[in-house]
């Protein structure tokens, strides 16, 4: 495609980003049409890598309701940890993993490979 459509617009590459749960693609490219968003609220990620598709978390569930809610339910297990409450309002708006220093700091994804994935 020509590249000043792949500045502006949402292409296969860039949705397959989205999708993959390799550490440098995970909270990336969330625009639906216009990638032009991403580029200029800092979460675009070119595809660089072959994609691991899939949640960085594995669920325990196959109920679609909780597939949905899992993340919430994680995110409410850390806001109850004790911190001061700055840092409550940080957990809410950083990146995935973020947690204050004195409780182990950011929680980095597993790196994963295509052929090494289990799904």
């Amino acid at each position: 495609m020509p590249f000043w459509f792949e500045y502006v617009f949402t292409t296969p590459s860039h949705h397959r980003v989205h999708h993959g749960r390799n550490p440098k693609y995970i909270d990336k490219n969330h625009s639906g049409t216009l990638i032009i968003w991403d580029r200029i609220f800092g979460t675009f990620q070119a595809e660089e890598e072959e994609v691991v598709y899939g949640v960085a978390k594995p669920l325990a569930s196959w109920n679609p309701v909780w597939a949905n809610i899992d993340w919430y339910a994680d995110l409410w297990s850390d806001f109850r940890k004790p911190m001061h409450w700055k840092d409550r309002i940080r957990l809410l708006f950083s990146k995935s993993g973020w947690l204050p220093a004195h409780l182990g700091g950011r929680r980095e994804a597993t790196y994963v490979k295509s052929k090494s994935a289990t799904k």
